[in-house]
């Protein structure tokens, strides 16, 4: 019910968007602002990279199961 909400194909293609705007609004907070916004931006980049990791096991997951 809920499992194939997660492991579809729009699950992954919006967690790869997710994966890519969070990391790239986190490096311009951490190079492009003052040192108080710096601190604010790490973890915004790790949850990008959380996502991103979700996406590649949301595709591997989807390569093993059948059509």
């Amino acid at each position: 019910m809920i499992v194939p909400l997660f492991l579809s194909r729009e699950a992954l293609i919006i967690s790869a968007i997710a994966a890519a705007f969070c990391v790239t609004m986190g490096s311009v907070l951490r190079f492009a602002m003052k040192d108080r916004r710096r601190t604010f931006a790490e973890p915004i980049i790790y949850l990008g990279y959380l996502f991103f990791a979700a996406s590649v096991a949301i595709y591997i997951v989807l390569g093993f199961l059948p059509p």
